[in-house]
């Protein structure tokens, strides 16, 4: 049999070598080399990338206990993603990378995030207890302004209600006593202001007015007595007058006599 040498298996020629890189075998080799470069280097990454709108189920109106409202933590991904700040359920599934599966604020998914975002907290107690009633004034303003931030942010489709379907309210130290039933709803909370702030102009009105009349009488009263006063003064110096005249007359008289 006859030997191959080693060498005969390396191309001589400039032609030889391109007849072997033109075979089905390396254009394979070379489609499969530039797909994986596409996918290592210029394909985005689909980790977390939001979904279309349109794959969600749009919600309004909602009214939903706590325990209800955990359904809708992206767990089942055709229900929109909620979370709830101070009772009013905010759609944050635009945010679908921050709240869905894997995201950094996916612990809030589906839950009543109200003491977490007030004391900046990712501890599941506080997810379990959101009550702020014991909280002092700088988380409550924190929590004020992570609900303006919401508000601004994402659209509002609901609010939490307990068994009996009544809105919950969040109570804090800071409330006045007429204020401890704090409204779930802000524009029922705006309202209640404005008929308080009404309430207490007209009151306001009321004390000046009465302060006004108050005054009015004193000076009419002060005015009454000065004039009084007057009218007396004017009464001993006539009565003197009739009296020294009597005295004249008599004097006269007694001198003529």
């Amino acid at each position: 049999m006859a030997s191959v040498d080693a060498t005969d298996a390396i191309p001589t020629s400039v032609n030889e070598a391109s007849e072997g890189w033109g075979s089905p075998f390396w254009w394979i080799v070379g489609g499969l080399t530039l797909a994986f470069a596409y996918m290592t280097f210029f394909d985005p990454p689909k980790i977390h990338s939001p979904e279309p709108a349109k794959t969600r189920k749009s919600v309004q109106n909602l009214r939903l206990t706590r325990q209800q409202l955990r359904a809708y933590n992206d767990s089942d991904k055709s229900l929109p993603i909620l979370l709830a700040v101070r009772g009013v359920i905010f759609d944050v599934s635009p945010g679908s990378r921050f709240y869905g599966q894997g995201g950094g604020y996916a612990l809030f998914a589906g839950r009543d995030a109200t003491r977490s975002l007030a004391i900046a907290s990712f501890d599941a107690k506080d997810l379990e207890n959101p009550s702020i009633s014991d909280l002092e004034l700088e988380p409550v303003m924190a929590l004020q302004d992570w609900f303006q931030s919401y508000v601004s942010k994402y659209e509002r489709v609901g609010i939490l209600v307990d068994e009996n379907d009544q809105p919950i309210t969040y109570p804090t130290k800071f409330d006045s006593p007429e204020n401890k039933k704090d409204s779930a709803n802000p524009e029922e909370k705006k309202e209640a202001h404005e008929e308080k702030k009404e309430e207490v102009h007209e009151e306001k009105k009321e004390e000046v007015h009465e302060e006004k009349k108050e005054e009015v009488h004193e000076k009419k009263k002060e005015v009454h007595e000065e004039k009084k006063e007057e009218v007396s003064e004017e009464k001993k110096e006539e009565v003197h007058e009739e009296k020294k005249e009597e005295v004249h007359e008599e004097k006269k008289e007694e001198v003529h006599e």
